[in-house]
């Protein structure tokens, strides 16, 4: 199991148990209205979506949706991940976090960090971000972590048209 270490964070592969957590973030109104809403009405769908879509991410290519803890709790506050993702040339990073832990410099330490190993460890040489237009946060942040913007685009089975960021790492 991959484990990535910062100062204050602990970024770790998310399992079934942690279905609990995953039911909050997802049913953040943040949540469903920066990255859209994922239909997971209960405990045990969150469970089935860890299943399902983030452990073969683990599997397949080492790398995925990162859950993020507290290093003195052990607490979960948020996720952080790069991804495989169709209709993008390269993977993209991506983060969230339950609301009492936004704006406290956890999403950067985490990313920054995330993309250290993304390019050290396994190889990756660009990374994209991806966010909604009105998602002023989230724009910053990728900003801040050194991408720049590249194009607006929509995804194959998405309606949205997204903001488009990129890096050479």
């Amino acid at each position: 199991m991959q484990t990535i270490e910062t100062p204050r964070l602990t970024l770790r592969y998310l399992t079934p148990s942690d279905a609990d957590f995953i039911f909050a973030l997802l049913n953040m109104e943040d949540w469903k209205k920066y990255i859209g809403d994922r239909k997971i009405h209960t405990v045990d769908h969150a469970r089935a979506y860890i299943q399902t879509t983030y452990m073969p991410h683990y599997d397949q290519n080492g790398f995925g949706n990162f859950g993020v803890e507290l290093k003195e709790t052990g607490q979960l506050i948020g996720t952080c991940g790069i991804f495989k993702r169709d209709g993008l040339d390269h993977v993209d990073v991506g983060f969230a976090f339950l609301p009492g832990y936004a704006g406290k410099g956890y999403a950067f330490e985490a990313a920054s960090q995330l993309l250290d190993v993304a390019k050290n460890t396994y190889n990756i040489t660009t990374v994209q971000g991806i966010t909604v237009p009105y998602n002023k946060r989230s724009i910053a942040l990728l900003e801040r972590l050194g991408l720049q913007f590249v194009k607006h685009l929509m995804l194959p089975g998405d309606d949205e048209v997204l903001m488009l960021f990129e890096r050479t790492l």
